[in-house]
């Protein structure tokens, strides 16, 4: 899946999940539209998190972690979901048309266009797929690691994103309706649809401003279709999500960066 950028996904694992027979299948157009356009788990999964209208109420989210020799901090906003990453060995973002990076010392080694908002999609669920034209589809239920989880796939229209191919699956506790799991693909680079499914757990929340948010995530590698061994652990600290909004300024390339493909 991600081929060349096995350095910069370290939270990767490999795996391949299996297929499931479709039951009910629902699209959502307009995030500010009533809830009843996502299906009612979804519906039940954002109560879960805190719930829609208070996402919907925030326009900023930062959030930090350790890599390697350095610290990222990661500041999205989210209604134009222009990106700022910041660090010692490099500065990455997106200005809301086209990604820079500014580093000098070649440190960041992987494609800044396709990381300035990977780390936010993974932080940001399950509320990042209440986007328009996102396809829910409720599949049978699942068990990983010795438990049974209900599973729900999330797919792209066409003209979504970058990689509207690219596909999720969140495992959620049937009883609480919290997120526990997260199967994905990655269809950037060659733009083909995927066979090869990776898997995250969503190990421990913490609440921010009324937000149910990860505070620990953890990276699978599998074997026979399913979660085995964990291989990279990523803590976030200093999280703040507000209703404030950053001047459009602070999104735009630092003097010494380029724009990347």
């Amino acid at each position: 899946m991600i081929k060349k950028l096995v350095l910069l996904l370290l939270f990767v694992g490999f795996s391949s999940c299996e297929e499931k027979s479709e039951e009910n299948q629902t699209t959502a157009t307009n995030p500010n539209e009533t809830s009843s356009r996502y299906p009612t788990v979804l519906q039940n999964i954002f109560k879960a998190h805190g719930g829609l209208n208070t996402w919907n109420s925030m326009n900023s989210l930062q959030f930090s972690f350790d890599k390697l020799d350095h610290v990222e901090i990661h500041t999205t906003d989210l209604k134009s979901r222009k990106a700022f990453i910041e660090s010692s060995a490099y500065t990455i973002g997106f200005d809301g048309e086209n990604a820079w990076i500014k580093d000098d010392n070649n440190k960041f080694n992987g494609n800044a266009s396709f990381y300035y908002n990977l780390m936010f999609y993974f932080y940001a669920m399950p509320f990042v797929i209440s986007d328009p034209g996102v396809f829910y589809t409720e599949r049978k239920d699942t068990t990983l690691e010795f438990q049974t989880y209900g599973t729900l796939h999330i797919g792209f229209s066409r003209s979504v994103g970058a990689s509207p191919k690219d596909e999720y699956i969140i495992f959620y506790n049937k009883k609480t309706f919290e997120m526990a799991w997260l199967g994905y693909t990655v269809t950037y680079f060659d733009r083909k649809r995927s066979t090869e499914w990776h898997f995250i757990k969503y190990d421990n929340w913490q609440t921010i401003n009324g937000l149910k948010l990860p505070k620990t995530l953890i990276w699978y590698q599998t074997e026979n279709d399913k979660p085995q061994n964990s291989i990279n652990k990523v803590e976030f600290f200093d999280v703040s999500v507000t209703s404030e909004t950053k001047n459009p300024s602070f999104f735009q390339p630092i003097e010494g960066s380029i724009f990347v493909e």
